[in-house]
């Protein structure tokens, strides 16, 4: 759920507080409440404790917490409602600068703390660097070269490679931060903004083929399998083509994937803990992907397969086809189909 879901909930469960009746012979000094609707009321309980765990500091999650293990009363919910619509501000105050500045601590610290785990090191670099493009872009225009010199870094590289370039440059992309804040808070027009009102104004062409790549792990191919026959029916009637690595044949595997991954327009990622645990896809496809998202206009297409930690993985900032809170797994077979069928009409 969204800040804004859980505050809606919030008030719609407000309704449900009433007080215990008290028996005929029964003398207390203090009112004993409870609701109506227990298990929702526990439900969003957990969910908004999540929610601030992932968005706010440790102190104000305590804080929340606090009183949502105290017994439920009118006066307890309306301080945890009024923590929410805190939590709620906060994040709207967040620039697109402070969460950038946000992956760029992350990674440094991240240097410090997991400097012998690679994995989780590319990780990092590869959620700063696809929050810093997609900024600078914005603000600078495809043509600045100091831009081009951050977008134009070859992610797939050893994180030690990353990690010297990153350092490296470190100067003078502080001082591009600097340059493009100056512009966004004076709003200058700039190169990205005069492009796309260009754009916005002018016929575009359509691409002669979809190429669409699913992304997936090996462990939720379940999932995958039927993705496919949608994936058919949508390739026969909308001139499309689509990939999945289960159509590597003779010759090098590794630069199969590469060349499916360069030709595609679409990308469709299968998320889950599998997923997201899996180095090859976090080092080599995700990457590949998000630079084009941002250089090449490619479609990203986010399915939440099973529970896992979505809100803090580098694809959060894509909007899923379903809420986290309700992946493949938890559905039918029959809702599933219905969500493949709605997420390849809107292609």
């Amino acid at each position: 759920m969204s800040i804004i879901e859980l505050l809606s909930e919030g008030e719609s469960l407000r309704e449900t507080i009433v007080e215990v009746a008290q028996p005929v012979d029964t003398i207390r000094s203090f009112k004993i409440y409870h609701s109506t609707d227990e298990s929702r009321y526990e439900v969003w309980l957990l969910k908004c404790q999540e929610y601030l765990a992932r968005h706010t500091t440790p102190d104000f999650s305590r804080g929340f917490s606090s009183f949502a293990s105290k017994d439920i009363t009118p006066s307890n919910h309306e301080k945890m409602l009024r923590y929410l619509t805190a939590a709620n501000q906060i994040n709207d105050e967040k620039t697109e600068l402070d969460k950038i500045r946000e992956a760029e601590e992350a990674y440094k610290s991240g240097s410090e703390q997991f400097g012998s785990n690679p994995a989780i090191l590319k990780r990092l670099f590869v959620e700063w660097h696809s929050k810093t493009v997609i900024y600078l872009y914005r603000l600078l225009g495809d043509g600045n070269e100091d831009y081009q010199r951050i977008k134009n870094i070859d992610v797939n590289q050893s994180a030690e490679e990353l990690n010297k370039w990153f350092w490296s440059i470190n100067s003078d992309y502080n001082l591009l931060l600097i340059k493009a804040s100056s512009m966004e808070s004076n709003r200058i027009i700039t190169p990205a903004i005069i492009k796309e009102e260009h754009d916005e104004a002018s016929p575009k062409e359509e691409p002669t083929k979809s190429e669409i790549f699913i992304s997936y792990s090996h462990k939720d191919t379940k999932y995958k399998d039927l993705l496919v026959p949608h994936l058919k029916v949508y390739a026969q009637q909308n001139n499309a083509n689509f990939w999945d690595d289960t159509m590597i044949g003779h010759g090098e595997w590794k630069k199969q994937i590469e060349e499916a991954l360069k030709r595609s327009n679409i990308a469709i990622f299968l998320v889950s803990d599998n997923f997201l645990s899996s180095d090859f896809i976090i080092n080599n496809e995700l990457p590949t992907i998000l630079t084009k998202a941002v250089g090449e206009g490619t479609k990203v297409v986010v399915i939440i397969v099973r529970p896992c930690m979505f809100y803090k993985s580098v694809l959060s900032t894509y909007q899923a086809e379903n809420p986290p809170e309700q992946p493949l797994s938890s559905m039918s077979e029959n809702d599933i189909d219905q969500l493949f069928v709605k997420m390849l009409s809107g292609l």
